[in-house]
Formats: structure tokens, sequence, C-alpha cells
């Protein structure tokens, strides 16, 4: 799978598929499934194969946050912003967008944590590589507070639009 990785620095939805949909979902998790083969196998080597490939995939999304939100928000197309086949997660109509098409400016929830879950696992790698790592995460993590928690519903929306739906994975991570 590393060997997709592309320009921009994510992978393709399925690499040697040929379909070059990137799903920026998809991508924080290769890093998480990185660590965790490495957890379970105790086989160091698969690191030196594709530590740099996790590397660009954080950097990629570190690009993408927005110093005014501190979040990151929805991918332009290309890139379809999935998450799960659960209503408002799916966001099949992005699929064959191009950048000519509108899109909404809207941040969801789900890929900013999954942005902060990706970055513990990565930190671990960068441990087991012996590779020094910064980021605060706690400008983003008060800006998701904040953006998208509601009080008296105890609970965090599925994005920052004026029509808030709920996700059980949202709520979950």
């Amino acid at each position: 799978m590393s060997k997709g990785l592309r320009n921009d620095g994510l992978l393709n939805i399925c690499f040697p598929s040929g379909v070059h949909i990137p799903i920026p979902s998809f991508n924080t998790i290769y890093p998480v499934q990185v660590y965790e083969y490495i957890e379970y196998s105790k086989d160091l080597s698969i690191l030196n194969e594709v530590f740099s490939t996790c590397k660009n995939i954080v950097d990629a999304f570190i690009s993408k946050i927005d110093t005014k939100t501190n979040l990151i928000k929805q991918f332009p197309a290309p890139y379809w912003n999935f998450y799960e086949w659960a209503y408002g997660s799916d966001n099949s109509d992005q699929i064959n967008r191009t950048p000519d098409d509108f899109y909404p400016d809207k941040t969801d929830l789900l890929i900013n944590l999954l942005f902060l879950y990706m970055l513990n696992n990565y930190r671990k790698l960068c441990d087991l590589k012996k590779v020094d790592f910064t980021f605060n995460e706690e400008k983003m993590r008060s800006s998701i507070i904040n953006t998208f928690y509601n009080k008296e519903k105890r609970l965090f929306k599925a994005d920052d639009t004026d029509k808030p739906f709920y996700t059980v994975l949202g709520n979950s991570l």
C-alpha cells in the first residue's frame, strides 16, 4: 500500500487497483495499522519500509489545518470525504466531483478526531524509530469541543453546519 503514495502525501483508495480516489479518513488509519502490526507481530522491519509514508500522511494532514479554526476542513475534489456507510457520513455525492464543482466549506468532526487518533499512533512509531515529533494538539482539542459539542444533548455533532446530526462513530471517537 505504501507504494501508492500520491504527490499530495496521501494514499489512493486501493493500490494498485488503478482507482485514484483518495479518502482522507482511510489515510488516518494507515499509521495506526502500521503501529498495530508492529505491536502485535514484534516485526520492526516494516518500519524502515513504510515510515516515510506515515510521515508524509501526517504532514499532509498538518498542512490542511486551518490556522483560524485549528481544525481540518473537508478536503476538496478529487478527495472523497467518506467515513462510513451511515447517514451523513458517506458523502457519496463527492465520488465523481471535479475541482470545478461546488463543495461546501465545512468541517467534519470525524476527520479531526481521526487525525488525533492517528497522531497518537504516529508518536509511537516515532518513538520506535527514534525520531523527534512535536505537535501540540491542545488547540485542536479545544476547537473540537467549541465547534462540535452540544451541551444540552451532551453529544458531539457531526459537522459545523446549521443542521446538526449526530453519529455513533463521532461520539465513540
